[in-house]
């Protein structure tokens, strides 16, 4: 049985998102120590805070779906501030501009990921036997995600 188009590009689409998520995850406390000269317990508390802060972003990126914005402007949003955050994540050169991209990534990550696995339920009909399969195929795109930023990251 063929899938709906649109699962391919939130496929690919999440599997980057996870990707940078873990990778932001595993780099930063690195970054900070070594080259902003933080302590340990400073950059995991920075780690700690950005990580607590994406996932509770995705109750506001939901909500603010909901209410206003719907699944597929939420996304696209999102998809453009995590963008954004990663391109200033790159360019980060103080505390603060760090903060400022670490805040963009996390407010992207909750309109993206609120609502990227709520909006390919919608692309199925109730009763669409696909949808389950949909749903694995969405999942694995993720765990490769997951996976190739853990290799990328164990090779630096």
């Amino acid at each position: 049985m063929k899938h709906p188009k649109a699962l391919k590009v939130f496929f690919i689409s999440e599997m980057f998102e996870r990707y940078g998520f873990y990778v932001i995850q595993a780099l930063i406390v690195l970054y900070l120590t070594k080259k902003m000269g933080f302590q340990d317990q400073e950059a995991y508390t920075v780690l700690g805070s950005f990580v607590a802060i994406s996932y509770i972003m995705t109750v506001f990126g939901g909500y603010l779906a909901d209410l206003i914005l719907g699944y597929r402007h939420a996304i696209i949003l999102g998809g453009l501030l995590l963008f954004l955050g990663y391109a200033s994540l790159s360019l980060a050169n103080t505390p603060n501009t760090l903060y400022l991209a670490l805040a963009i990534v996390c407010i992207g990550t909750g309109l993206f990921k609120a609502n990227i696995s709520s909006f390919l339920g919608s692309i199925y009909h109730a009763d669409d036997p696909r949808k389950d399969s949909g749903y694995t195929i969405f999942y694995i795109g993720i765990s490769i995600g997951v996976t190739v930023s853990t290799e990328v990251v164990r090779g630096i």
